[in-house]
């Protein structure tokens, strides 16, 4: 199995598409450099790379799929390109790990599952584009104590907040 072999990756400058499954269950995985040249991440990208504890994805990404860091319990913190306006399906599905996210203003949309089983994330801002919440999108964050909602979201579907037995503000 080769994927158990691969522990860094060093993307090279002028490639534009990390493609669908590209280190998908890569679970040594333990660093990445994106470069500035990459404008899409797609589906299921890194998921399972459970050994990933943080990634630096530049400005100049407009799209990262969903899946994407599906299952990376390594995964601390990320911080998404202002350039994104979509937080796809299970992005952060069993991240569990995962303490921080800032979420980029122009969001318009938390997906499906996004932030699924993200046991250690505490609080999370929800930026004031965002229109829609989707259905579990914060199921099991067991650990979330607060969440701010801006007057944008229209529709937050069902068990959105399912299993966050801590969340006592919503604003």
């Amino acid at each position: 199995k080769y994927r158990d072999n691969v522990m860094s990756v060093n993307i090279e400058d002028g490639i534009t598409n990390i493609g669908g499954f590209a280190f998908y269950g890569c679970s040594n995985l333990t660093s990445v450099q994106i470069p500035n040249s990459i404008r899409e991440i797609s589906w299921y990208a890194f998921s399972g790379c459970s050994s990933l504890a943080g990634v630096n994805i530049p400005d100049t990404v407009t799209y990262v799929g969903g899946y994407t860091f599906e299952n990376c319990a390594s995964l601390t913190d990320i911080c998404l390109p202002g350039s994104i306006t979509h937080i796809y399906d299970a992005t952060f599905s069993g991240c569990s790990k995962l303490t921080n996210v800032e979420i980029p203003d122009n969001v318009i949309e938390i997906g499906w599952m996004a932030f699924d089983g993200c046991g250690s994330l505490t609080s999370i801002s929800i930026p004031a584009k965002v229109t829609s919440i989707e259905a579990q999108a914060f199921y099991g964050c067991s650990s979330l104590t607060s969440i701010d909602i801006p007057e944008s979201v229209t529709s937050i579907k069902w068990g959105a907040f399912t299993g966050c037995s801590n969340l006592a503000n919503i604003t």
